[in-house]
């Protein structure tokens, strides 16, 4: 379902207008908000997901096989040095481009790991 933040007609809308929508994602029902342009633009890749649930509809590839070994040498240079990590390695795959994580002082960051 997709409906103008401002009330107007959506269909009236031009497709590359940059008027907000309100659009429900079709896997998990959150309503999230988008330009309409986007929107479009979006329709032909990932068709009405939200940020959370687009890494459905990316292939597998992209995601487990980059970016969870770099979590577990993240994960293992943090303990080493101290460090808490409070990002799951499901959160880190399916998006996140950074690990969040705490100093021995109780400081809050974010990490991502280069090579």
């Amino acid at each position: 379902m997709i409906r103008s933040k401002n009330g107007l007609n959506i269909k009236e809308l031009n497709k590359t207008s940059q008027e907000i929508v309100l659009v429900t994602c079709v896997i998990c029902g959150q309503e999230y908000e988008t330009t309409y342009y986007n929107y479009n633009y979006n329709q032909r890749t990932y068709p009405r997901t939200c940020k959370k649930c687009l890494f459905i509809h990316r292939s597998p590839k992209s995601f487990n096989t980059r970016k969870a070994p770099y979590y577990e040498k993240i994960k293992d240079e943090m303990i080493q040095e101290k460090y808490s990590i409070t990002t799951t390695e499901a959160d880190y795959i399916s998006g996140d481009a950074y690990i969040k994580s705490k100093c021995p002082n109780n400081h809050d960051f974010t990490v991502t790991y280069k090579e």
